[in-house]
């Protein structure tokens, strides 16, 4: 009877320790940039410069369980001084990029740089409006050997703006990287900066 009850409870301390073990693993948080491929687009330290605005990703933040970088902003337009401000948290995986504004915990996802011709990305929705991208041609490769992607601009399904968008692996939208979180907008990509080396132009 004794050598019976010490078994059983062997068994379930084995049985917690797996299942200790098992929620542990399933809780990992992922590193803010996974499976980003040879250009990821979230990098600490990166900067993007657009007209009068300054956009750097610095430093590190867990919302829930995943790992985002934070990205800030000068605008001095818009704040009034000159002071980097808090401005989302960015993650990046399987070559797709997700934002979080401040104030809320809902990812928007504003890249995806897995996409083909013909495929369509939502970058914003709101109730009056779905804005999205296609995919107008095949993508190609810029001799830095990052891809390339001429984007059409569909406004409730329906072609907006004639010409193209483009994107570039790694750096983001030309005519406004960050412009599907915050309404602002931030103007033309000027200059992109990774390990303080122009990656753009």
């Amino acid at each position: 009877m004794k050598a019976n009850n010490k078994m059983m409870r062997q068994t379930h301390a084995i049985v917690c320790l797996l299942a200790l073990i098992i929620t542990l693993t399933g809780c990992t948080i992922d590193e803010p940039s996974v499976n980003a491929g040879e250009f990821p687009f979230v990098k600490e330290g990166k900067v993007w410069i657009c007209g009068t605005q300054t956009f750097k990703m610095e430093g590190d933040t867990i919302i829930g369980i995943k790992s985002y970088k934070k990205l800030y902003r000068k605008n001095p337009e818009q704040y009034g001084d000159n002071n980097m401000h808090y401005f989302a948290a960015i993650r990046e995986r399987d070559k797709q990029v997700y934002a979080i504004k401040p104030q809320q915990r809902k990812e928007i996802l504003i890249y995806d740089f897995s996409l083909e011709k013909d495929d369509i990305i939502t970058v914003k929705e709101t109730d009056e409006e779905i804005i999205e991208f296609k995919v107008g041609r095949e993508p190609e490769y810029l001799s830095s050997g990052r891809k390339k992607w001429d984007m059409l601009y569909l406004l409730n399904h329906q072609l907006f703006i004639t010409g193209y968008i483009y994107w570039i692996e790694g750096v983001g939208c030309l005519d406004s990287p960050f412009w599907s979180i915050d309404d602002y907008g931030c103007g033309d990509l000027y200059v992109c900066y990774e390990d303080s080396v122009s990656i753009y132009p």
